[in-house]
């Protein structure tokens, strides 16, 4: 096997939210970092991939691994199916796309294959089995991979599940999922700060973005940021076909996002800090909107 690199080069976020009065969405967030042998680059497009116009998914682990399971040809067929459905279509791929290379790299050489080993594992002397097993681990081991699914269902839920090459969980209590090797960095703020689901878009952009900025402490995180949403369209409200938008939020939002955290650095020593005026005209707000509100009835 090739040198092992650092364990999932990169930080992928995605977090529950609400966008107005009838929907929640997911805002999700990730770098550009990507590796090819030893050499470290950041990226010209976004890591994540849209699926059927719903659903994003994101990947962390080894390229080649990726590449497999992030390509069209694969992701295009989830027209009809869930994200829960997705996610575990996902998980089937991995663990397919791993058995081919144990075989391919270990049975082979022993003239088996995956089918051929189970049903012999009698048959074969128990130095040869050791042997085998220790290198599906050493594979194990090097094929270091996860994925997060951030998706819209026609219910007009937002769902979230992380993917790994041994199972795949759903986010049912959870609402925040954080993979690569910039996590610990992005969950000591996620964790402090986004505790439930009741947070508003405009918090919930900031904070997410906050982390990710923080995540680039790690070596292996890229500078560059990608952050969007994802939420239940108009027409699926309406009972129409379309299930959700996702929106790819530009350099505009993200100089805007910038300028917030350097306020709230500049103020954090004298106590509580709320999103300012700018963050809030643009998101939908209930803490924006209260005074006209109280306002009017006084009137």
């Amino acid at each position: 096997l090739p040198k092992k690199g650092p364990k999932y080069m990169t930080i992928c976020i995605a977090a529950i939210c609400i966008v107005d009065k009838i929907r929640k969405g997911i805002v999700f967030s990730a770098d550009r970092l990507m590796s090819s042998y030893s050499h470290k680059f950041e990226g010209n497009s976004p890591k994540y991939k849209k699926i059927d116009g719903r659903a994003v998914l994101m990947g962390a682990g080894e390229t080649q691994l990726l590449d497999e399971i992030l390509n069209d040809d694969f992701l295009d067929g989830f027209s009809d199916k869930s994200t829960e459905e997705i996610a575990q279509s996902i998980e089937s791929k991995i663990k397919k796309i791993i058995q081919k290379r144990i075989e391919s790299e270990i049975l082979v050489k022993h003239g088996l294959n995956i089918t051929s080993y189970i049903s012999k594992s009698k048959e074969l002397s128990q130095s040869l089995i050791d042997d085998i097993e220790d290198e599906k681990d050493k594979i194990m081991d090097y094929l270091d991979l996860e994925f997060i699914l951030a998706g819209v269902d026609k219910d007009g839920k937002p769902r979230l599940f992380t993917i790994t090459k041994t199972a795949c969980y759903p986010h049912s209590t959870q609402t925040v999922a954080i993979i690569g090797s910039g996590t610990s960095f992005s969950n000591i703020e996620l964790a402090r700060e986004y505790r439930n689901e009741g947070i508003w878009l405009c918090e919930a952009l900031l904070k997410v973005y906050k982390a990710k900025r923080l995540a680039e402490n790690e070596l292996h995180v890229g500078q560059k940021t990608d952050i969007g949403l994802i939420y239940a369209s108009d027409d699926l409200l309406n009972g129409l076909s379309s299930i959700a938008i996702i929106e790819d939020f530009d350099d505009g939002l993200k100089e805007l996002l910038e300028e917030e955290l350097k306020e709230i650095k500049e103020k954090e020593s004298k106590g509580l800090v709320k999103i300012s005026e700018k963050l809030n005209n643009i998101f939908y707000n209930p803490a924006n909107i209260q005074p006209q509100e109280e306002q009017s009835n006084k009137n």
